[in-house]
């Protein structure tokens, strides 16, 4: 994963993903909605990086929709592998509808096992790499291979990335390296492929070799493999999320 998170099929890989899990959603669980997005941009603070508003969205409503964050706990490497400041949680949700003991997450788990979905805020990340007018920054680049540098920037936390906000910021399961695949990104990446549709709908680019720049780049040809979750996919087919591969919308957008 975190291989895949710096070659130019990340983007597209991702956005298989994503559409991967709602399929499973529907196909497996029954689940008869659409898959909710939140622009977590509109709420984050660019003036206050130790705001907590961000984390008063409609959508981590304590009642009826996500939910908040667990209670303070120490935790192990594996759980905080950056071992970044400022964390305020790291325990079982408590409410909403993902709360202890309504959800079970069974990734990792020994068999048999299964864990409670964790949450872990750490508002200086949601805020500073978060905010809007890094989506901008994003979202003015010229071409496919800038576009997924700058949505991933650089592998450490010495400058924001609009990707690592959603991880780190919201943290425990997220912010771990082996549970977090559902991470922020396609929709700011369709964003981006509209505002030149007709060129972007044809375009990758990207190393091959993690963060090597000056290397073989991704093609269009290049292939996506899930192994057992879904068939493979050329970039070239994942490309537009209407197309059949893919199948899906963006409402209000």
């Amino acid at each position: 994963m975190l291989i895949a998170i710096y070659q130019g099929q990340f983007a597209l890989w991702h956005r298989y993903f994503t559409a991967t899990y709602e399929r499973y959603l529907k196909e497996q669980c029954g689940y008869k909605g659409a898959q909710p997005y939140w622009d977590w941009s509109i709420d984050a603070s660019s003036t206050d990086h130790s705001s907590m508003a961000v984390f008063n969205a409609d959508l981590l409503d304590s009642n009826f929709r996500f939910g908040g964050f667990g209670p303070y706990v120490n935790v192990f490497l594996d759980e905080s592998p950056f071992n970044l400041i400022g964390r305020m949680g790291g325990g079982c949700v408590q409410d909403g509808r993902f709360r202890e003991g309504q959800f079970f997450l069974n990734v990792k788990q020994r068999k048999g096992k299964s864990d409670c979905l964790r949450r872990d805020f750490i508002p200086w990340i949601m805020n500073y790499f978060g905010c809007y007018s890094l989506v901008e920054h994003v979202l003015s680049q010229p071409d496919y291979t800038t576009f997924a540098r700058a949505l991933k920037n650089i592998p450490n936390f010495s400058q924001p990335n609009i990707h690592g906000s959603g991880h780190f910021g919201i943290g425990g399961v997220l912010g771990t390296l082996a549970n977090s695949a559902l991470s922020p990104g396609d929709r700011v990446f369709w964003e981006w492929q509209s505002n030149d549709i007709h060129r972007r709908l044809h375009q990758v680019g990207g190393p091959v070799v993690p963060l090597d720049y000056n290397g073989a780049n991704v093609t269009l040809d290049f292939e996506i493999n899930f192994g057992k979750l879904a068939l493979n996919a050329t970039l070239k087919k994942l490309l537009n999320p209407q197309d059949e591969v893919l199948c899906y919308v963006y409402h209000g957008l």
